[in-house]
């Protein structure tokens, strides 16, 4: 099984379908590995102009709005993938190792995964918008899959899966994010304007970021989203 190539064609459809000019590179990544068995052409487009920097825009790419966020953390953790088997001349990583590879948060202070919204620090009042809630599900449904497809060296076929765009268990996965989010005491809001809290009219708010709680159970604030003097001796609040 050639898991390298499995990965780069994998990446190259989903960019193929995207309409993204990105592909040809790919394409050439392909070639260069086929031909050549090198994998020094995909760790040039690494370099400054990334390609794992790629953002996929339904206004300027050929998605939806709808498509955007799931397709955008597929590309993530399969270019990421990509790499660090160029980067190991296209040996295969064990999927254990490669998980590693491929965090849920780059934040220092958690692994898990990042409910993201916003926070007032002086009532505690907190709010997430739908979008918030698409990107957590997003981000654990793309990570959790590709890492099978990766395992099982079935990543083009998972790409053709994403394509068909069938998501017909998302909304039950979202209604449950839901109980979890009004557990928490978080509410759910439209767009936001302004750095006035609604509850409190204070203007102490920020970006904020919770994680689930060990139990999963309900969401805890995240310790790098606390204040510093919140944060010791370790009370959340």
């Amino acid at each position: 099984m050639d898991i390298y190539l499995d990965a780069l064609q994998a990446l190259h459809k989903l960019l193929d379908h995207c309409d993204v000019s990105w592909r040809d590179s790919v394409a050439k990544s392909i070639e260069d590995w086929e031909k050549n068995r090198s994998t020094g052409y995909h760790l040039s487009m690494c370099g400054k102009e990334c390609l794992m920097d790629v953002i996929l825009e339904s206004r300027q790419h050929k998605l939806t709005e709808d498509q955007e966020v799931w397709f955008n953390r597929v590309y993530h953790y399969l270019s990421v993938i990509c790499y660090f088997l160029a980067r190991g001349k296209g040996a295969a990583i064990p999927a254990s190792e490669m998980k590693a590879h491929l965090p849920l948060s780059f934040s220092k202070n958690s692994s898990q995964n990042l409910l993201s919204g916003w926070r007032c620090f002086s009532c505690g009042y907190g709010e997430v918008l739908e979008m918030n809630m698409d990107f957590y599900l997003a981000n654990q449904w793309a990570r959790e899959n590709i890492l099978q497809a990766y395992e099982k060296g079935t990543l083009v076929g998972f790409v053709d899966f994403v394509l068909q765009d069938e998501r017909s268990d998302f909304p039950p996965l979202k209604e449950k994010l839901k109980q979890k989010i009004f557990k928490s005491g978080i509410l759910i809001g439209s767009d936001r304007h302004g750095d006035e809290c609604p509850r409190c009219g204070c203007i102490d708010t920020a970006a904020f970021d919770w994680e689930l709680d060990p139990q999963e159970v309900q969401f805890i604030p995240s310790l790098a989203s606390l204040p510093l003097s919140w944060r010791y001796p370790g009370k959340r609040r």
